[in-house]
């Protein structure tokens, strides 16, 4: 099932009915790895039937392998040079465009050979009145990689330049719940210690925010209950076996938070709606992990860093967007065995002293710009330090140990800007019950919901009722939770927390279980409860 994309289908469209008439049209493509390229081209020349079409597509394993695209494009081709190809690449198009249009396309050029790419190049700057559209598929048009000459053709007066972004959330509610090709969705989030025992597969975890900023996969603007992971046994059923599901869409709820975690890739978002069910997605309170999709890339670029540089992601994982280079710097000092610790001599990335100019040291500026050079970290005004993508911080986050992680959160906590942040990064540090933190953090949502901080109240409720070992406290701090939330005016989210067990005998849970039913319009209860 296709969904979006109406605009550049009918530019695609376009440009194949010019080239049909003549002369030659040139389009690329162009978009981040899984934002749906390939599947538009597909799309776009699915209904093409009157259309020849002679299709390549570049590998990074075979990006070396001279002619490697020219061979799958016309396999009878041969030249030891680029021009001698070309030119016969040029014959060979003029050919087979005699009966019906040609379509050369070129997928993934980014991994294209060189000498195929400039043997395209001059093919191209030679086609004129011929009936061929030259379609190019790349993450950016204006990779180095691709010749200067057909970069030019590419992105100049005459070509058409399609920049695809992420799904609007109305599009992503559309997806069907399929897994993609060669995926198996999200790979839940490690385990982080957290207190007290699971409900079934469901966890409660404490997160890690700075300055009540949500945690990896948050939705933004609002602190959301106790984090949860969802655990999908061997047994589990739905859209992970690859089959469609029956729903329409995705609702609001889910498909807005899907969008926000994933900037509205459809590879991504796919993997997501394969490994979780829309009521998780739209839950506040699950910690969202990156999908595999992504996680392999990710992995990648933070081998990519050195030991310093990987000590600041992790620390930025902890601490949230927004944080700066100087707390980043002094959180990834809590990683033992790593070269951020304090007094490190030398420089990972250079392996030399690095000094500023005033002769001064600079290893932090220099894990900084390792860890932006490898696509993971963008540096912003005031040395303010966030992932480039949502996923990445949760992709560096779902990689620390539960040791390094706790550290990192103690460390976190000690320079935390105020107090719910402390509490917060205490909270995601413990490895069992506490029954003064807990109480703590009791105290502190009494303080939130005097100032009418109902959600935030409540996400500090939720923690404490996870750090308790007392079931019957546990239950009403659940209540106490529930009831904030539903004074907050989130109704929805106030049914997700009812229907949690709670053993709360008191009649103030009745109370505000009655209030929960009178707020969805169920009447009949709402007077049996009251």
């Amino acid at each position: 099932m296709f969904v979006g994309r109406e605009a550049e289908l009918d530019l695609l469209r376009a440009e194949l009915r010019l080239s049909a008439a003549g002369p030659a049209r040139r389009a690329v493509v162009e978009g981040p790895e899984g934002i749906g390229k390939t599947a538009l081209i597909r799309q776009a020349l699915g209904d093409a039937s009157k259309v020849r079409t002679l299709a390549a597509c570049g590998d990074a394993g075979e990006r070396h392998l001279r002619y490697g695209i020219v061979r799958q494009l016309l396999p009878d081709v041969a030249g030891d040079d680029p021009w001698t190809v070309g030119q016969a690449m040029c014959e060979a198009i003029r050919r087979s465009q005699a009966d019906r249009p040609v379509v050369v396309l070129v997928d993934d050029a980014q991994w294209a050979d060189r000498p195929s790419l400039r043997a395209l190049c001059y093919t191209v700057r030679r086609l004129g009145g011929e009936r061929v559209l030259v379609l190019v598929a790349c993450r950016d048009a204006d990779d180095p990689w691709l010749p200067v000459g057909l970069r030019r053709l590419l992105t100049g007066d005459g070509a058409c330049r399609i920049s695809l972004q992420g799904l609007s959330v109305a599009e992503l509610a559309r997806l069907p719940e399929r897994a993609p090709e060669g995926a198996t969705g999200g790979r839940p989030p490690k385990d982080m210690g957290s207190p007290g025992k699971a409900a079934g597969t469901r966890r409660r975890l404490p997160g890690g925010e700075k300055n009540g900023e949500p945690p990896p996969g948050e939705e933004s603007g609002r602190a959301g209950p106790a984090l949860m992971v969802l655990s999908r046994g061997p047994g589990a059923t739905g859209a992970s076996t690859g089959q469609a599901s029956a729903r329409e869409t995705l609702p609001p709820r889910a498909a807005a938070r899907l969008h926000a975690h994933t900037l509205g890739n459809p590879l991504h978002a796919r993997a997501m709606l394969a490994a979780f069910p829309a009521s998780v997605l739209a839950d506040p309170g699950v910690r969202l992990p990156a999908p595999v999709t992504y996680a392999a890339t990710f992995t990648r670029r933070l081998r990519s860093c050195g030991p310093r540089a990987r000590a600041l992601i992790a620390a930025c994982a902890v601490l949230g967007d927004g944080c700066t280079l100087y707390e980043a710097a002094t959180v990834a000092r809590a990683m033992a065995g790593t070269a951020a610790r304090a007094g490190a001599d030398h420089s990972p990335e250079t392996g030399a002293r690095t000094e500023g100019a005033t002769g001064a040291r600079t290893p932090e500026l220099d894990a900084l710009e390792n860890a932006v050079e490898a696509g993971v970290l963008v540096e912003e005004a005031g040395r303010a330090i966030r992932f480039r993508e949502p996923l990445g911080r949760a992709a560096a986050y779902d990689a620390l140990g539960a040791g390094t992680r706790a550290r990192l959160h103690l460390a976190a906590a000690r320079i935390a800007g105020d107090t719910g942040a402390e509490l917060r990064h205490r909270a995601a540090a413990a490895s069992g019950p506490d029954e003064g933190l807990a109480e703590e953090l009791a105290w502190y949502a009494a303080k939130e919901a005097q100032h009418g901080l109902w959600h935030e109240a409540a996400t500090h409720l939720e923690l404490a009722a996870g750090l308790t070992h007392s079931a019957g406290r546990r239950d009403e701090l659940r209540t106490a939770a529930l009831e904030h939330v539903l004074v907050g005016g989130d109704v929805v989210r106030a049914a997700q927390l009812a229907a949690s067990p709670n053993a709360d005998p008191r009649p103030v849970r009745r109370y505000v279980l009655g209030r929960l039913a009178l707020a969805e319009g169920r009447l009949e209860d709402a007077g049996r409860l009251l």
